[in-house]
């Protein structure tokens, strides 16, 4: 259809539209709308500054109106440095978790395989007590030239010491060059042996306590643990 533009010869003028003037096929020019969106709120967008800034409104994006993501999924970040959200897996997830403490909740730590240890509430794995080789070795415990009631040694460089070790130790036959056997050789060799003092990862103490300081020379004490 042809249209006639009223007082118009030639080309459109740039920034004009034809509008019906209501008359037939008679059109007169006029500008294009001033544009943009007016300021105010229009539901869950907010626009101001005379419809340059678009505001999303608090709490309008729901979790229907987000991405989608796959199943068996997290939303997190695990590239370093601030950004945008990630799908995380699951073994992405727990890298970002804690390990549990004595005090607080998290992650088991792993194993290291096997099927015999259990994990100790230190959060470390362990053999069960009475399982698994022995550690053994021997000491020389001093109760010195003149008669004592207490002599103790530490024995060091243990690596396999731990919190919950059990050790146990006993003398044997006197190591001294003295041939003589008297009541406070007897008396020392006859003594119960206590270990305590544990340092994990290193050392424990053997102690000997006799009765009335009949204790005298030195004895090797033989001791195992695990």
């Amino acid at each position: 259809m042809l249209i006639r533009i009223a007082d118009q010869q030639g080309d459109l003028p740039d920034n004009k539209l034809p509008q019906s003037t209501g008359q037939g096929n008679l059109f007169e020019l006029v500008d294009f709308p001033s544009g943009g969106v007016s300021d105010g709120d229009k539901g869950d967008i907010v626009v101001s500054g005379g419809g340059l800034t678009w505001l999303i409104d608090t709490a309008a994006v729901t979790l229907a109106k987000m991405a989608n993501i796959a199943t068996a999924t997290i939303l997190g970040r695990v590239t370093a440095g601030t950004g945008v959200p990630e799908a995380l897996t699951g073994t992405q997830a727990t890298t970002l978790l804690d390990l549990f403490t004595n005090t607080l909740k998290g992650l088991v730590p792993g194993s290291g395989g096997g099927t015999a240890n259990f994990l100790r509430a230190d959060g470390t794995w362990a053999s069960p007590p009475g399982t698994g080789a022995l550690n053994n070795g021997t000491a020389t415990l001093d109760f010195g030239a003149a008669p004592a009631d207490t002599a103790s040694v530490t024995v060091v460089g243990q690596a396999w010491v731990g919190a919950a070790s059990r050790i146990r130790a006993w003398f044997m036959r006197d190591s001294t060059a003295d041939n003589g056997v008297d009541e406070h050789e007897e008396a020392s060799a006859n003594c119960p042996l206590v270990v305590g003092s544990l340092v994990v990862g290193d050392a424990f103490t053997i102690y000997a306590n006799t009765i009335e300081a009949l204790g005298i020379g030195q004895f090797t004490v033989h001791w195992e643990g695990a």
